[in-house]
């Protein structure tokens, strides 16, 4: 690792140079080979560093996804990340590699959104000698139009769900079902969901939120 002096307004503007070049927006290792002097310098004129995690080159991060399956990454795509920001606080990145680690996760279930995170955590993992979990990243739940799920096309928080007269089992056989095939057909209680949960059951393509399945499994709720 080693301290990085570039500000917000400098790195915004590498990163606006890099799109408008049709390059990929990353940090291009400006701090990275700053001698003792040039360090000292910057310290001088009151610059506070981040630190930066030194990602090495021309290598290949590769892990298999226990969703996606085969998972491989080239080092030289990704720039130089921050572990830890200005004001001393730690990353999403170094932080939850590490709690992940120390706390024995033995798999970690997460969103497509993080795949990218997963090679920089594995590196972050290897140069300390920590054990990795298992990683497996699923497919972001999608609406009726086919976008994301949001609140514009019928996300709702639990709360609102509760609210609206939801019972809990019935949410649960709902979203454990979503994206995830079960043999049963049948409403199931909270340890038949878990003994028939498989991870080789995990849908591989974006699964779709559908009201009228939800309201299917609370009537079943309701008939108990």
């Amino acid at each position: 690792a080693y301290p990085c002096y570039c500000t917000d307004t400098e790195l915004a503007l590498i990163r606006k140079l890099q799109i408008a070049s049709s390059r990929p927006p990353r940090y291009p290792g400006t701090c990275r080979y700053l001698n003792t002097q040039e360090r000292q310098k910057k310290l001088a004129q009151g610059s506070k560093p981040s630190l930066r995690f030194m990602v090495p080159k021309r290598k290949y991060i590769e892990f298999h996804d226990l969703v996606k399956g085969k998972q491989k990454f080239f080092s030289d795509d990704m720039g130089d990340f921050i572990i830890c920001r200005q004001d001393g606080s730690s990353s999403f990145m170094f932080s939850n590699a590490l709690d992940d680690s120390l706390m024995k996760v033995s798999h970690v279930i997460r969103g497509e959104d993080h795949l990218t995170n997963t090679p920089r955590q594995l590196m972050i993992l290897e140069a300390l000698k920590l054990d990795p979990p298992q990683y497996g990243h699923l497919p972001l739940i999608h609406g009726a139009d086919g976008a994301p799920l949001s609140k514009r096309n019928g996300s709702r928080s639990i709360h609102e769900l509760r609210e609206l007269g939801f019972l809990p089992l019935a949410l649960v056989n709902y979203l454990a079902r979503l994206g995830h095939y079960y043999e049963s057909t049948h409403f199931m209680d909270w340890e038949s969901l878990a003994k028939n949960f498989r991870l080789a059951h995990l849908g591989k393509s974006a699964a779709k939120y559908n009201e009228a399945q939800l309201k299917y499994w609370q009537k079943q709720a309701v008939l108990g």
